[in-house]
This record gives structure tokens, C-alpha cells and sequence, in this order.
């Protein structure tokens, strides 16, 4: 009755979702046709009323489209036939609460937690009860098994609404076929279909009832294998659940590092980075120590092997290869027990009784012929009572609790089958047909003969006593078990059991009925005459039910670890690649700027995969053989010395990456990030995204007399530039600012502001005017560029010549984007202000300074780097008054830094990648040292010892003669002001050095004759 009504369950399930599926895509469909008859941009309203989906119009409020159904859909946020995304308000309200209720059911951990539990009673309980409960605990048993089906029929209806692809597919099928197999698990259902039923069938079919109910109990057994689906797939929802709690404390950790650190920019070094880099390594003079240098990683979070999810490719070989592994394995376990002929060989039982009942109808038919006294039917009756003695021996049901004395001999008491009920018909009225039991005295006697064989030498069997009951029953008349559904009616018989009366107090699988096979199925000469023996199998069944626990624990493993290890190659060879892969493109799709770290992460990667393979080489014995049967050589040898072509792609998309980063730099970041994230639905590219504005810092800086180094150098200007540029950018990296444009001889340089921190926006403009600051006593400290001081054409042409560069920086807003067409495109800034930072370059030659900063840059600073910047003009700038600083040095006198010889790639921690590994984790790290609150850029100037050589020649006395001179200046007094700039003038010539903003006041004065203009506001046009 359950399986029909189950099977009817599913058939209304399945056609109530068709049904709502229908209706679902007609609005779909609907809505769809009207979005494609009306393309315009208006704003509509959605709302469902009376079971009717109405679209308006909210400008005019008008209808403007009706369906007479619920426009419903699976999930919300879906799409309809135009592409458009659906409101929530299009579902059906029933419908849609219906699904969100199911999905939110069977994400519930309650949830999950009961069906898990009732997972294992289903695996577990039947064979728990046939081990450990005697039948009076069937009905407890049956009523779990109960609940087990109504939970798993609901949880299959949860599951088809709440989740997509559940309903039709693999699991689902799975998941009905193992909840109806707990209707086999119900006691009588089980005992209808597979007992013995002797007493509704005729004699003849008792044996083949036998048969059948084994046959059936294996099969049971066999599809209650199929349950351990449910397992696997509960584990594999655990195994979500797992993920999904780890990504969402890796992303709340990743968010928590986010705020407090901001992500580093690394340029590709050139073969000469270790030079180019010693001009400026600025390890010494940081205070950082060597345990944050060894604890930081600049890529924590990128472990590619753990952060992130598995991949949709993974997951879905994944399922398809345990889906065939589950088929492979329930395909063995229903076919090996068809070819198996155990239950087709013939049983001592059966034997027994066929000579049991043989001697007896031959006893019978000499006893109608002579009586029951004479000398020959005593003589048969005695060999029927040797036979019948024999059997009770040799499947004595209390050998069960006998020791085995050992030795050669068999003992009973090994045996898992014993003789608990014998029974007897016959239609016959003579007393020669109705005396199947034995005499006392007789009895008695054979008895004492039997236990003195059956536990002596005679035999190599060892039996036993029978013990007292089972003689006490053998000779008493049998009784009829009238009514007793395990033997037919009219059977008489007696129990050799003390707590069995009558077979059907065991269980139906405890149980095994013999009936004799020597005979007629209808035999009316003997009156329809036959023995009926009831074997007790109740300790078969106790180990069958153990083994089959066992075998369950066995294919639980089975499938698991076949699971892993069939998916091991290709989660080696193609998935973890592809995986590894997607990490990578996620990464740069989210930052695109983090692409230049992750050649330093591949780096790592492939330092610890050799180390594991160093150490996987040097074990030895038992270790290696555990390696060979786990298959762990697979990722040592795999490939040989050829890469695969997924590694070569995987190294091609780090390069890729690293360059887009390269060549798009900061201001590119969005176009790469806009474009990946729209790679999942096209593959084409859209450059031309629109600007944004921001706040930044502008650096321009140019190398002096480029034009002359070029006609000089030829070919080579390139590799002079790009020490100086390896220079520049390193350092520029490290005060946070990012290089933005190389123009030949010239670098953009770009520092962003941030909006909401006004004490990071001050923190950033000290670093930008200290990176310029860095960059000049790198540039005259470097040995690679110091070897230009000595290159004979180019003292040749400029006497005296030495790399020079001229800065100059602003601040203020820009449109940051795409700059170019569908052919050439340059990530870049717009903006005056980005121009007035080239133009205070230029002007760094008309005032004699290597750097020139304007007013709102220096006023953006903390107090303590304003007071390190001179002001030295004053200029209009688009009609408004701007202050010109400096920050006053002169590096003529700066030491080189000795050059370090090379070294060979043997004496190389991991040769040139490690070092270049190892350099930029330095400077990450000094990087991220500088955002630190203690951290104050100013104090550089107290104890950096570039910085105090730099500016030792400028004095007090000087700054004030010159201070009061531009104060006069700026006043209108002239003639004071030119004298004071000629005493500061002369104070730092007496250093041997000229004062450029002193010199360059005076020419300005000198050509309105040391008198100010009429109109003279204290400022002038930009030289």
C-alpha cells in the first residue's frame, strides 16, 4: 500500500511542477513580446492583484500590460523573454513564497542535522535491530522507519522546488529509490513479500517460499545499499556548508586587511634590477625590523591552493565521476549475487529430513502391514528414532553455549543454524500415521546412547548434550500452532526452544522452514503426509546484520575514496590548473593591480612544491611505498622535463596580467576590472568606458639634457632610461604613488587622494614630496648611473655631466579614463592641474632648483614637512595668486654606493626570480610600514643621513636673509628685498653653491630697475 502511494506522490509532484513551470514561462514568454513591442527607457511598476500581473506605466500611472496569471518564476532576480530583469512583485505569491520557504528549509542546519541523523537510522537501523532487539521491539522500529519516509518524502519536495537542477536529475532518482526502499524495512511489509507465508499456501510452495524469502532478505539487503547515496550526497552539502562558512570568514579577514593596507604596485625589473636597486635601498634607514621583514607577506590571502571555491568545472567532474563510480559500484552488488550458486547447493537440513521422513512413511507402511508390535515395524520404528536422534544431534540448538574441546573435532556450537520447531501432517486417522513423537523409555535410552557417541571418540562432531527440554518435548504428543502464519494449517509439532513456542515468534528472516523434496507434492497413497523442520537462524541473522554494517562502513569508504582517487589526475593535471586560473583572473578582475604580484605568489608556489618534492625524495622504506600506493609521485613526475600546456597557460595568464598592470597602470585598473567582469557574458572588449573624477597629487619629472644623451647613447638611451625609470618608479611605489606615463625623457606620477581621511590626504602629500626627495639622492648615489659620469662622448659633449633631473607637483582634480580610440588607447589624467605640474618642471631651470612645488600642495602637508618647503615666488595662475616652493638640497657631494660583484646562479638564493622576489617583499613591506599612524614621513629629514648631507649647507641665517628678502619683494620694496637676496646669495655661494630663487628675484627685478610695477599685487606670471 505505501510503495503505490509513494510512487503516486512523486507522479503529482512531478506534474504540479510542470504545470507551475507552464504558466511560468507563458507570463514569461508574455512579458518578453511586450518589452520587444515597447524598447523605450520608461520607468515601470510591477504588482500582482487578483491573481492578474499588471505593469504600468508610473510617469502616466496607465496600464500598460496585463497578464491574466501570475508572472511567477523560480528564483527572483530572473530575467524575462526580453532580457529584462523581473521585480520581485512578478511571482506568484504563492508560488514564490512557496520556493523561498523550501529553499530556506533546506538550508536550515536543523534541518540538515535531522535528515542526516535519520540518514544513518536508515543505513544503520534495521540491521541494529536484527543484531540487538528481540521482535518486540519491531513495532518501535517500524515507526522510526515511518518518520524516516515522511521526512525524506518531504525533504525530496523541499529539495525539487528549492533547489535548481534537483528535480529529474542523478541524486533525485537516487533519493526516491532509497526512500522507497525504506518500505522494505517495515517488518510486515517485509514478511508479505519475502515469508515464508506457510499458512495461506499449500505444502508444496513452503519450500519455494523458503527459497524466495532469501533471495528477497539479499535483495533487501542490496537495495538498502542504495541509501548511501543519501549519505554522500548529505556530506557533500556539509562540505558546502564548510566552504561556504570559510570563504565568508576569508572575505571578512580579506575586508579586515583591505582597510588597513593598501595593495602594493611591483614594476617589472630589468636583468640590472640588483644594481639599479642598491642606489636607493632605503632598508637602513626605516625602522623596520627584521621579524616584520620575515612575518610580512605581501600576498597573504592569495593561496591559491585553499582561498577560494571549487570551480564549476571541478565541481560538475566531480559529480559525473561519482555519479559513475555509485552506478559502477550498486551494478556490482546487484549482479555478483546473480552469479553466485550458493543457494542451489543442498543443506544438511534438507537431507535430514528426507531421510527423516523417508524412514517414516517406511516405518508407517510396515506398521499397517504387520502392527504396530511386530518384530519388523519395531525394527523401522528404531531406525526412524536413530534418524531422528541424528538430526536433533547434529543441529542441537544447545550446543550454542557448549565450549569446543578443540582438537580435530567439528562442533555444532560453530554452526549458525539450529533445529528449533519440527513439525508433522498427515491426513491420516491411524495411529500408525499419528505417532511421529517418540516413546519414553525409548527415548530415554537413545538419548544416553546418542550423548555418549556425540560427545566421545567415536565421531570427529562434537554436539553436546540435547539437554532435558528438548527430550521432555521429542516424546511428548505434538500440538497443533493453529493459526500460526509460518506453518499450514493442520501441522502438529513441538519447540526444542524454551523461549519458543511456535515459529512465528521469530522473525521471518530468523527463521528457515524445511519440508521434505522426496516426495509427491500431492501424495493421497500416504494420505498427504510430511515432516516441516523450523531452523533457528537467529544467530545467522545477528552476523549478517553485523556484516552488513560492516559492509555498509566498507562502501561508505569505497565511494569516498574511490571518489577522490579516480578524480586525483584530473584535479592535478586539468582542475587544479583551471582552478588555480580562475583565482588568478578573479584577483585581477577585482584589483587589477595585484597582477604584478602574482608572478612572487607563482614564485612561492613552485619554491614549496620542490621543497615538499626535496623532502618526498629523501624518505625512504615504508614512507616511499605509502607514496606509490596514494599516488603521491603523480605531481613529481607528471610531464617529465616538458611543462604541461596548462601550466604554460597558467604562467601565460601571471605574464598577461603583470603586463596589463604594467601597461594600463592605476589609472587602467577600472578598464581591465569593468571588462573581466563582463568576460562571463561577452568576449568582446570595451576600453572606452567613461572617466571618473578624482583628487590626486601630479608629479612631473624630466632628465636634464635627454636630446644630447640620446645622440650620444644611441640604441642604448633605452636601457638609460630604464634605470633611471627603475629608479624613479621603485621608489615612488614605495611612498604609495603610482607611475602613471613614460613620454621619453619625462614620468607622470600620480598619488590618489583619498575622499573621507583628511589625515591620510596630509600623510599622502608629505610622501609624494619625500619620494622626489628620495629620488634625487638615489639617482646621484648609483653606481649604475654614476658609470654615465665617465662615458667619454657624453663628457665629450657636456663638460662635467651627471644625470640631472628637474621635478615639479601639483595637486588638485583630474578625469581619470581612457584616452584614445578603438585602435590606441592610454590610461591617463585630464586636467590643468595635471599641465601645471609639467609647467613647474619646466620652470625648476628658470629658478635654478632640481624641484618646484605649488601652494596647494605644500598647504595640503602636515605642519612639520611645510616647514622643510621654502617659498621662493609667488606667480598668477589662470588669474589667481600661487605660491612656488622648494625643498632646498644639493646633492653634488653624495658617496656612491658601492656596487655589489655578482654573484653565480649557484651562490643566488634561488638565482635572479628569488632576489627579485625577495626585493619586492622588502619594499612591500617598508610600503606598508609608512601607512602605520606612527609613522611620520617628516622625520626623515632628522635621521636620514642622505637627507642631513643634502641640506647641511643650507644654515638659519640663510633662510632668513632670504625669508625677509621675499617678504620685501613681495611687499613692493624692492630695493631691501635685492639687497637681502644678494646676502643669501652670497651666504650659500660661500658654501660653493649657488642659490637659484635668489637669483632668479633679482634678474626679475633687475629688469624694472629694482623697482615693483605700478599695480604690483606680490606676484607674476609663471617663467
Amino acid at each position: 500500500m505505501l510503495l503505490p502511494l509513494f510512487l503516486i506522490f512523486i507522479v503529482v509532484l512531478s506534474a504540479a511542477r510542470k504545470s507551475l513551470n507552464t504558466d511560468a514561462r507563458a507570463s514569461r514568454k508574455a512579458l518578453g513580446n511586450f518589452y520587444a513591442a515597447d524598447p523605450s527607457d520608461r520607468v515601470h511598476s510591477f504588482a500582482i492583484h487578483d491573481n492578474n500581473t499588471i505593469v504600468m506605466d508610473q510617469a502616466s500611472q496607465f496600464v500598460v500590460f496585463h497578464i491574466a496569471r501570475p508572472c511567477c518564476d523560480y528564483y527572483p532576480g530572473s530575467t524575462d523573454g526580453g532580457g529584462h530583469r523581473l521585480p520581485g512583485g512578478l511571482f506568484s505569491h504563492f508560488y514564490g513564497k512557496w520556493m523561498k520557504f523550501c529553499s530556506i528549509i533546506i538550508d536550515k542546519v536543523w534541518f540538515s542535522a535531522t535528515t542526516t541523523i535519520l540518514t544513518l537510522y536508515a543505513l544503520f537501523g534495521d540491521d541494529i535491530r536484527m543484531a540487538c532487539f528481540d521482535p518486540s521491539a519491531d513495532s518501535a522500529f517500524n515507526t522510526i522507519t515511518i518518520i524516516c519516509l515522511v521526512v525524506f518524502a518531504l525533504e525530496i519536495v523541499f529539495q525539487s522546488f528549492g533547489k535548481p537542477e534537483y528535480f529529474g536529475g542523478f541524486f533525485f532518482l537516487l533519493d526516491v529509490l532509497s526512500s522507497a526502499s525504506l518500505i522494505l524495512d517495515l517488518t510486515y511489509v517485509a514478511e508479505d513479500l519475502f515469508g515464508d507465508g506457510s499458512g495461506a499456501a499449500g505444502q508444496g510452495d513452503v519450500a519455494r517460499a523458503g527459497r524466495m524469502s532469501r533471495a528477497g532478505t539479499k535483495a533487501g539487503r542490496v537495495v538498502r545499499i542504495i541509501r548511501l547515496i543519501r549519505l554522500i550526497r548529505i556530506a557533500k552539502m556539509y562540505k558546502a556548508f564548510l566552504d561556504a562558512q570559510q570563504r565568508e570568514a576569508r572575505h571578512k579577514e580579506e575586508q579586515r586587511r583591505a582597510r588597513s593596507a593598501t595593495a602594493p604596485l611591483d614594476d617589472d625589473e630589468s636583468g640590472e634590477e640588483e644594481e639599479g636597486e642598491e642606489g636607493f635601498d632605503s632598508d637602513s634607514q626605516s625602522d623596520i625590523s627584521e621579524d616584520f621583514l620575515e612575518d610580512f607577506d605581501p600576498a597573504e590571502g592569495l593561496d591559491m591552493e585553499s582561498v577560494e571555491p571549487e570551480s564549476r568545472v571541478g565541481k560538475k567532474l566531480s559529480e559525473r565521476t561519482t555519479q559513475k563510480l555509485i552506478i559502477l559500484i550498486l551494478l556490482m552488488l546487484f549482479m555478483i549475487p546473480v552469479f553466485t550458486i550458493s543457494d542451489i547447493v543442498p543443506q544438511s537440513a534438507q537431507y535430514g529430513v528426507d531421510s527423516m521422513y523417508t524412514s517414516y512413511i517406511e516405518y508407517v507402511q510396515e506398521c499397517l502391514a504387520s502392527g504396530q508390535l511386530s518384530v519388523e515395524t519395531l525394527a523401522r520404528r528404531s531406525l526412524y528414532t536413530n534418524k531422528l536422534f541424528h538430526f536433533l544431534y547434529a543441529h542441537n540448538w544447545e550446543s550454542r553455549e557448549t565450549d569446543c574441546p578443540g582438537g580435530n573435532t567439528v562442533c555444532v556450537s560453530s554452526y549458525v543454524s539450529h533445529l528449533a520447531w519440527i513439525g508433522y501432517y498427515t491426513e491420516g486417522t491411524d495411529p500408525c500415521w499419528t505417532h511421529p513423537h517418540l516413546d519414553n523409555i525409548t527415548a530415554r535410552d537413545i538419548r544416553l546412547e546418542f550423548d555418549d557417541t556425540f560427545n566421545g571418540d567415536d565421531f570427529l562432531v562434537y554436539s553436546g548434550d540435547l539437554g532435558d527440554l528438548a527430550v521432555e518435548r521429542i516424546i511428548k504428543p505434538w500440538a497443533s500452532c493453529a493459526g500460526d502464519p509460518a506453518v499450514p494449517d493442520g501441522v502438529r509439532g513441538t519447540s526444542l526452544v524454551s523461549d519458543i513456542e511456535c515459529p512465528s515468534d521469530l522473525r521471518f528472516n530468523e527463521r528457515t522452514a524445511v519440508l521434505p523434496l522426496l516426495r509427491k507434492e500431492t501424495d493421497p497413497d500416504n494420505f498427504n503426509t510430511y515432516f516441516i523442520l523450523v531452523m533457528d537462524d537467529r544467530l545467522k541473522a545477528y552476523w549478517a546484520a553485523v556484516l552488513n554494517m560492516c559492509q555498509t562502513l566498507f562502501i561508505c569508504l569505497v565511494l569516498g575514496v574511490g571518489a577522490l582517487f579516480f578524480a586525483r589526475d584530473a584535479n592535478v593535471l586539468v582542475l587544479g590548473p583551471i582552478e588555480r586560473m580562475m583565482v588568478k583572473l578573479t584577483r585581477i578582475r577585482d584589483n587589477p593591480l595585484m597582477a604584478t604580484m602574482l608572478g612572487d605568489e607563482e614564485f612561492r608556489r613552485e619554491e614549496t612544491a620542490r621543497a615538499k618534492e626535496a623532502a618526498r625524495q629523501a624518505k625512504t622504506g615504508l614512507s616511499k611505498l605509502w607514496d606509490i600506493i596514494t599516488f603521491q609521485r603523480t605531481q613529481s613526475t607528471v610531464g617529465g622535463h616538458e611543462p604541461l600546456e596548462t601550466v604554460m597557460l597558467e604562467k601565460t595568464i601571471i605574464k598577461i596580467g603583470s603586463l596589463l598592470a604594467l601597461g594600463f597602470g592605476e589609472a587602467g585598473a577600472e578598464i581591465i576590472g569593468k571588462n573581466m567582469q563582463g568576460a562571463e557574458r561577452s568576449a568582446g572588449v570595451n576600453a572606452m568606458i567613461p572617466g571618473r573624477k578624482v583628487e590626486a597629487v601630479f608629479g612631473f619629472c624630466d632628465i636634464r639634457n635627454f636630446t644630447d644623451a640620446t645622440e650620444v647613447l644611441n640604441d642604448k638611451v633605452m636601457v638609460f632610461v630604464n634605470q633611471i625609470g627603475q629608479i624613479v618608479h621603485g621608489i615612488v611605489d614605495e611612498f604609495h604613488g603610482a607611475a602613471n606615463k613614460n613620454i621619453g625623457d619625462a614620468f607622470l606620477l600620480v598619488w590618489r587622494l583619498p575622499e573621507d581621511n583628511p589625515e591620510q590626504r596630509k600623510k599622502m602629500c608629505d610622501m609624494a614630496i619625500m619620494s622626489f626627495v628620495k629620488v634625487v639622492a638615489a639617482v646621484n648615489k648609483s653606481p649604475v648611473l654614476y658609470e654615465y659620469r665617465k662615458h667619454p662622448g657624453l663628457q665629450a659633449r657636456l663638460e662635467n655631466y651627471r644625470v640631472r633631473m628637474g621635478f615639479g607637483m601639483h595637486c588638485g582634480w583630474a578625469i581619470e579614463g581612457a584616452i584614445g580610440s578603438e585602435f590606441k588607447i592610454d590610461a591617463s589624467y585630464l586636467s590643468p592641474n595635471v599641465n601645471l605640474a609639467g609647467s613647474l618642471e619646466g620652470a625648476t631651470k628658470e629658478y635654478g632648483v632640481c624641484m618646484l612645488l605649488s601652494g596647494p600642495i605644500v598647504e595640503s602637508c602636515n605642519e612639520d614637512m611645510r616647514k622643510h618647503c621654502r617659498i621662493i615666488d609667488r606667480v598668477m595662475i589662470n588669474g589667481a595668486k600661487m605660491g612656488l616652493y622648494t625643498v632646498d638640497i644639493v646633492y653634488e657631494d653624495l658617496p656612491i654606493v658601492e656596487s655589489t660583484p655578482r654573484k653565480s646562479n649557484a651562490d643566488r638564493r634561488g638565482g635572479p626570480s628569488a632576489q627579485r622576489a625577495r626585493a619586492r617583499q622588502e619594499r612591500a613591506a617598508r610600503k606598508a610600514n609608512k601607512l602605520a599612524s606612527t609613522y611620520r614621513v617628516a622625520d626623515l629629514f632628522d635621521h636620514d643621513e642622505d637627507l642631513i648631507e643634502m641640506r647641511k649647507v643650507f644654515t638659519k641665517e640663510f633662510f632668513d636673509k632670504f625669508d625677509t628678502g621675499f617678504r620685501n619683494y613681495e611687499a613692493g620694496e624692492w630695493e631691501i628685498a635685492y639687497s637681502m637676496l644678494s646676502v643669501s646669495e652670497k651666504l650659500l655661494a660661500s658654501e660653493g653653491y649657488v642659490d637659484g630663487p635668489s637669483a632668479s628675484l633679482k634678474r626679475h627685478m633687475d629688469r624694472y630697475d629694482r623697482k615693483a610695477p605700478e599695480g604690483w599685487s606680490g606676484a607674476r606670471d609663471l617663467p
